[in-house]
């Protein structure tokens, strides 16, 4: 019987089981490889920070502690966009690109790409509540000190620990979450968008719908910022985001070439 001769290099390399940390390295680079990738990554902090002090500064606060919670939601929500972006298309882009397509296929252990990509999440994740804790530090006190009532960094500062926390993490998972069910970059990244702005303006139309099942109102909720709402819809909206990333974790498995 014939030999089937030597493997091809890419099927060799695919075969071979790297390092988890040499992943998330490759993960990182991959993160900036492209002078727009470089751009978005220093456009990003930069308009959070635009937007953070504009949320921040130009908020009418109506003396409530609820009140004063809502610039860092926003934050937390419109703030992170360019950064987020860039992460759909880390992961979304993946599949578009041919030459690498066998390697995802063949390697046994898929999820560990992933798992690397997640490491790059979890950084965003960090920049982000960083980003937005201090914002609000220093600029939403100066804007109530005129008003008798007291800042709520000084009353309930878990509260914002809390917002700030959360509301970084949902953003970022959600991007996540459509780049691992989107395997096109410019799909992923319109419905990444759309869906962001949808949540947003469906909460303020009507956000005794949206509350059921938008993610972005799960760090109101966790910082008790809309009493009038049913505790059983925060429940039920984060239900959904953990059985969505679920759906995009199994369709990510078994994903085959375009």
């Amino acid at each position: 019987m014939p030999g089937l001769g030597p493997q091809p290099p890419w099927l060799a390399m695919a075969l071979r089981r790297p390092r988890f940390a040499r992943l998330v390295g490759a993960e990182f680079r991959k993160f900036a490889a492209t002078i727009s990738d470089r751009i978005l990554l220093v456009v990003g902090p930069v308009a959070m920070i635009a937007f953070g002090s504009l949320a921040c500064t130009q908020n009418v606060f109506e003396g409530t502690w609820q009140a004063q919670i809502l610039p860092l939601a926003t934050i937390l929500v419109y703030g992170p966009l360019v950064t987020n972006c860039s992460l759909v298309k880390l992961v979304s882009g993946e599949w578009q690109y041919r030459s690498a397509q066998p390697t995802l296929l063949v390697q046994p252990s898929r999820l560990r790409y992933m798992a690397a990509q997640s490491v790059v999440a979890l950084a965003l994740w960090i920049v982000h509540a960083l980003i937005a804790l201090v914002l609000y530090s220093l600029l939403a006190p100066p804007s109530i000190e005129n008003r008798d009532v007291q800042s709520l960094l000084g009353l309930r500062p878990g509260a914002v620990v809390a917002t700030a926390v959360v509301g970084a993490l949902v953003a970022v998972a959600w991007a996540l979450i459509i780049g691992l069910l989107l395997p096109n970059a410019a799909a992923a990244l319109t419905t990444y968008l759309v869906s962001v702005v949808a949540f947003t303006t469906l909460s303020g139309l009507a956000p005794n719908v949206a509350a059921w099942f938008s993610p972005f109102r799960i760090p109101l909720a966790v910082a008790a910022a809309d009493d009038a709402l049913p505790p059983a819809s925060t429940y039920i909206a984060a239900a959904l985001l953990v059985g969505l990333a679920l759906v995009a974790v199994l369709r990510y498995r078994k994903r085959e070439a375009a």
